[in-house]
């Protein structure tokens, strides 16, 4: 009797045990999956807090749009190093949360949810059951973002450099309104450096080319100076000006035919507007010129700057009147994509706004430029840099009188990441 009963019993145990181990084996499963859900949570949360930060560099830019604010946040976070395959793509929201104050003290904190389904090995037939895992980042802007350089052209490369042409500009943000695939195209050894790298479109580079990784697809700027007055042309007070072989002054005025400066010449300027009207501004064989608180328009046929290999270059943007803040600024008439080309071998100083909606910004030297400069902003509808420059676009706005334009950056300007 006694061994039927204990015949009977494990049969008892290997029931109770086939009936348990489903529930060991759920229970085992879920504490795996409840470990990656942790692990995913981590690097969900280190992605939105970087998306935050980004979304709200492009706050003051965005003019605080919710909708493009999404969009940047959105692509910004799916750039990032996350395997989409194995966790699936995010969901991601922005909202402002403050309003901007004033022009030169704009203050806004940007909110950025970022959602993605649990990632389940062991559960995964009750993965319905759980909820998406949320993190949310918000970054406060203090002092507002700031746009160094923008290529307005819409189609095909905005912005390209080539050879071992460098772009450095770690405190702002530079900026392809193309929606090309190649907006932004940096190729062989040159690289940009800089806050954050945008492009309506797409890149061309690789990794080395670009510190951070550019981020895609970005919500389009509108032209930050479209609605600045160009200066008022009068009669011409000069005609066919040509400077050489001599140490002179120059004065502001309407210079027509345009202004060249050649042999050996060594040339202040004196603070005002110079009009440069049906003819090049041109500096060469090398000459010197000097120009505290000169603006240039440009305006008529043939009305670009050409500042050649042996020139020796340094202008500060005026502090008020028509061109305050603004160094260069082409007539909006001009014939598309005229060439303004900076070869010169000094250009340490290019203080203020170089603003050329219709022209091509060219820069071919083996010299760096503007790195002197207090802050350099370049609006331009195409750029084009080559050989071995490091051009500088820097935005210590509070080291100089010269202000900044409307729409380019506010006085100062940083970006706390809050929770």
């Amino acid at each position: 009797m006694f061994f039927k009963f204990w015949a009977n019993t494990r049969g008892n145990v290997a029931i109770v045990f086939t009936l348990v181990l489903p529930v060991l084996l759920t229970a085992a499963g879920f504490s795996v999956d409840y470990a990656v859900w942790a692990g995913q949570k981590s690097k969900l949360q280190g992605i939105a807090d970087a998306t935050a930060v980004a979304a709200a560099r492009e706050l003051y830019m965005a003019n605080a749009d919710v909708s493009q604010l999404t969009a940047i946040a959105t692509n910004f976070a799916n750039a990032q190093p996350i395997d989409h395959e194995v966790y699936g793509s995010l969901t991601v929201t922005a909202n402002v949360l403050d309003s901007v104050q004033s022009q030169n003290d704009p203050v806004a904190a940007v909110e950025v949810e970022v959602t993605q389904a649990r990632t389940s090995y062991f559960t995964s037939m009750l993965s319905g059951s759980f909820s998406p895992l949320a993190a949310t980042a918000v970054a406060r802007v203090l002092g507002g973002g700031r746009l160094c350089a923008l290529g307005l052209k819409e189609s095909g490369t905005t912005i390209m450099l080539t050879q071992h042409a460098l772009v450095t500009a770690t405190t702002c943000s530079v900026y392809s309104n193309s929606t090309s695939s190649s907006g932004i195209d940096a190729g062989m050894k040159s690289s940009i450096d800089a806050e954050l790298i945008c492009s309506a479109g797409g890149t061309d580079g690789g990794a080395s080319n670009f510190s951070p990784s550019p981020t895609t697809d970005c919500p389009q700027i509108e032209d930050p100076l479209a609605a600045r007055p160009a200066p008022v042309v009068g009669a011409c007070d000069y005609d066919d000006t040509e400077i050489k072989h001599e140490t002179t002054t120059l004065y502001p005025g309407v210079y027509c035919g345009g202004l060249s400066i050649s042999s050996n010449s060594d040339v202040i300027m004196e603070d005002g507007i110079y009009v440069i009207k049906d003819g090049p501004f041109s500096v060469t064989s090398n000459s010197t010129v000097f120009g505290e608180g000169v603006g240039f328009y440009l305006t008529g046929d043939d009305a670009v700057y050409n500042f050649g290999s042996q020139s020796d270059i340094n202008f500060s943007a005026p502090i008020d009147g028509p061109l305050a803040g603004i160094l260069f600024f082409e007539d909006r008439d001009a014939p598309p994509l005229r060439r303004h080309v900076i070869s010169s071998k000094k250009a340490d100083n290019l203080l203020g706004t170089v603003y050329l909606s219709r022209g091509i910004f060219v820069v071919a030297t083996n010299n760096k430029v503007a790195q002197d400069s207090a802050y350099t902003a370049i609006i331009a509808n195409r750029f084009e840099l080559s050989k071995k420059p490091n051009i500088y676009l820097n935005s210590d706005y509070g080291s100089t009188d010269v202000p900044v334009p409307s729409g380019i950056g506010p006085v100062g300007g940083n970006i706390a990441l809050m929770r």
